[in-house]
């Protein structure tokens, strides 16, 4: 089945080859290190000018004079390459790619350490906040566990989270290069959008900067949101477009039920990013462990029909004592439905 133009799947998917090829990420990911180096040095001077009262005082306000706040900055240049390298996951696997996305979440939370850190204007008064060392506590917990949630999703689902070998359309049987040629091209179709996204809500911070610095108004962003919010929400349905898709290579019960679990935990992320401390840490963790149960209960539906298939001598006794299943398949080594 080809849902879109052939001419059309073949330039972005050699498009997409080209995007992620090791040396453009290699490239790519050094450009994103010295932009993490030049915000932090960025933001650690405004805030000494902010600290001699050099500045504004509107902008004083919105800076802060803690220089633990400028620990936020590089971190946020970091997760941008995360949801650069989850839409390059994309066409791999659906398994590595919802991995992708619990590990940007979890940056997320932990990033929510940085600027609660923050508020603290010396480690005496930490006493004195509770409500502040609460959300600290909660992020860094969570942080933690999702770490290790995250490591046990990829290990019961036989995945690795290192970036696959994008293999030529040509190597790959018919049906299964048409599958992966359509994902290269959601792909980047996604990575258009998000920086149409990026691009829109880097504008909206710049009006909200200027309202409060010039104007005076109260901010009405949330700069730990922002962006993420709609990055989930469109995810969600790129899920459920993969979902379908695969089912043209796999419509068997356990891989549809597998797929379509996925779905709802990117539904789950998606929700927690909408919350505060501690729901959002809460949903977050449950939207991983149910991943993890997800994986690891399709693993042994795997187990338990390949061990089926051979206990059984014919195809006819096979289809006598369980009923007629489709054909199990190995998974192929990348660019799989898995």
């Amino acid at each position: 089945m080809t849902l879109i133009p052939q001419s059309m799947l073949n330039r972005l998917s050699a498009a997409y080859r080209a995007v992620a090829s090791p040396s453009v990420l290699h490239r790519l990911e050094r450009t994103v290190i010295r932009l993490s180096m030049l915000g932090l040095a960025l933001h650690l001077l405004l805030v000494a000018l902010a600290r001699a009262q050099v500045l504004p005082p509107s902008l004083t306000a919105a800076l802060g004079t803690s220089f633990l706040a400028a620990l936020y900055t590089p971190f946020s240049f970091i997760l941008f390459f995360e949801v650069l390298q989850l839409v390059l996951t994309l066409p791999a696997s659906m398994t590595v790619s919802l991995g992708k996305q619990f590990e940007i979440v979890s940056l997320i939370i932990l990033r929510g350490v940085f600027k609660d850190v923050a508020k603290f204007d010396a480690l005496a008064s930490i006493g004195r906040q509770q409500d502040a060392l609460t959300d600290i506590l909660w992020n860094m917990g969570g942080g933690v566990g999702m770490f290790a949630l995250v490591a046990a999703f990829y290990h019961v689902s036989l995945r690795s989270p290192r970036p696959t070998v994008v293999r030529p359309l040509g190597t790959l049987p018919a049906r299964v290069a048409n599958f992966v040629a359509h994902k290269r091209t959601l792909a980047m179709m996604l990575a258009a959008l998000l920086f149409i996204l990026a691009a829109g809500h880097l504008g909206a911070w710049c009006l909200d900067r200027y309202e409060v610095l010039v104007l005076g108004h109260t901010s009405v962003l949330d700069v730990d949101r922002i962006f993420y919010l709609d990055l989930f929400t469109v995810m969600v349905f790129v899920d459920v477009a993969v979902l379908l898709l695969s089912m043209e290579l796999d419509s068997a019960y356990p891989m549809v039920f597998r797929n379509a679990g996925y779905v709802i935990a990117t539904i789950l992320l998606r929700f927690s990013l909408s919350l505060d401390t501690p729901w959002a840490v809460a949903l977050a963790l449950l939207a991983v462990l149910f991943g993890v149960v997800v994986a690891g209960t399709h693993r042994y539906w795997q187990w338990l029909l390949d061990t089926q298939l051979e206990e059984q001598p014919s195809p006819v006794a096979f289809e006598t004592d369980t009923g007629s299943h489709p054909p199990i398949t190995a998974p192929e080594p990348h660019e799989h439905t898995h």
